[in-house]
């Protein structure tokens, strides 16, 4: 089954400028032939340098998306993730 993903290009601009983001991709199945309703969207994202998000924030953007595309995603997060993991462990990045 073919499923697309319909999120238009200025909600996702929105979307980005909202929470700070300087990169998102899909990578996976979202870019194959067999995506489908069931399938999970793999999304990658780069935060700019001075946003700083919880993982509660992380949970609100996965809902956001998930509300106005319809799809269940599934995210990495790139330097953003560094600075969540470093500063939990106690240590500057």
């Amino acid at each position: 089954m073919n499923a697309r993903i319909n999120v238009p290009p200025d909600g996702i601009a929105a979307f980005c400028r909202r929470w700070q983001i300087t990169e998102l991709a899909l990578f996976g199945s979202a870019l194959l032939n067999d995506f489908g309703a069931d399938s999970d969207v793999d999304v990658l994202v780069s935060f700019g340098k001075g946003a700083r998000h919880t993982l509660f924030d992380l949970d609100d953007m996965e809902l956001e998306l998930k509300k106005s595309s319809g799809a269940r995603s599934i995210w990495s997060v790139g330097g953003g993730l560094r600075r969540v993991t470093t500063n939990c462990a106690g240590t500057a990045s």
